[in-house]
């Protein structure tokens, strides 16, 4: 649905905004930002925020002009819920680093 995916990417661009101010502010206390491989926290919300007003401004012209649903409002739709996609069952003998492994990884 052309209007739910809309408003998601509003609501991504808002949150990359506001991750971007975030740690512009004075306070903001400047952490190692993790293995080398996941890159830069700044760099992947610009990234983030680049990526999802270029897709926005796409749809919404498709919308416009060619499937006209209604856009809901972002912030009244329901939160996207993540589900694991793989178990681990620990007897795999793994080349990747132990931050990586599944059984590190938390949920916010």
């Amino acid at each position: 649905n052309y209007g739910n995916e809309i408003a998601r990417l509003e609501r991504a661009v808002n949150m990359a905004r506001e991750g971007i101010e975030f740690m512009k502010l004075e306070g903001f206390v400047k952490i190692p930002d993790g293995p080398a491989s996941l890159g830069k926290i700044p760099h992947n919300l610009k990234s983030l925020l680049k990526n999802a007003k270029e897709r926005k401004r796409l749809i919404v012209d498709e919308n416009t002009r060619i499937y006209m649903t209604t856009v809901p409002d972002p912030n009244k739709m329901d939160k996207i819920v993540g589900s694991d996609v793989m178990q681990y069952d620990g007897k795999q003998d793994s080349e990747l680093p132990p931050e990586f492994m599944p059984v590190s990884l938390t949920r916010p």
